[in-house]
């Protein structure tokens, strides 16, 4: 067997793209890492307390964790766009995908808290934990985000689909070229 025949080189360039995989792994570290670390920070606060600050400041710092996390691996795909395009953009979509309901909570719980780090003055509009556990911003962020990804994955913008030309269409068959 040659090493230049279209077969084997086609072989090896399949397997030269797979080194790209590195990406996707280390994309999931750089996006994981400080949200699995924010759960573990100490935020001062109680289980029992009303209003449930222990499950809200955990819940924020979750979510600053995941945005640590996206910005890194975004990072990391952007710098690797044009050696490894197809990683870093598998790399891209699933950051996003994971880390938007976390940051997108995180965001809500800074808007609708006040003064959330001084005990003695923080407020926020959840009484009780049921109250902030049934509330609807906690799943509707990654839900519409899902959506959107999926109409971008069925109808990507700026693609047009290309008709055949007239000259290479076989018997006058619109599907297959000739």
């Amino acid at each position: 067997m040659n090493v230049n025949e279209p077969r084997t080189t086609a072989i090896r360039d399949q397997f030269a793209q797979l080194r790209g995989m590195w990406i996707v792994f280390a994309g999931i570290v750089l996006s994981f890492a400080p949200r699995f670390v924010a759960m573990y920070i100490d935020s001062g606060a109680q289980i029992g307390v009303d209003p449930p600050w222990y499950f809200i400041i955990r819940d924020f710092y979750v979510g600053v964790g995941a945005l640590i996390g996206a910005t890194l691996s975004i990072a990391l795909s952007v710098a690797m766009w044009k050696r490894f395009p197809l990683f870093s953009h598998m790399n891209l979509w699933m950051t996003i995908l994971w880390q938007i309901q976390h940051i997108a909570l995180a965001v809500y719980i800074w808007m609708q808290c006040t003064n959330m780090f001084d005990r003695a003055h923080a407020a926020c509009p959840w009484n009780h934990f049921d109250e902030y556990l049934r509330n609807p911003i906690k799943s509707w962020p990654g839900l519409l985000f899902m959506a959107v990804a999926f109409l971008i994955a069925m109808f990507p913008p700026g693609r047009k689909k290309r008709r055949p030309a007239a000259e290479n269409l076989a018997d006058g068959d619109p599907l297959i070229p000739g």
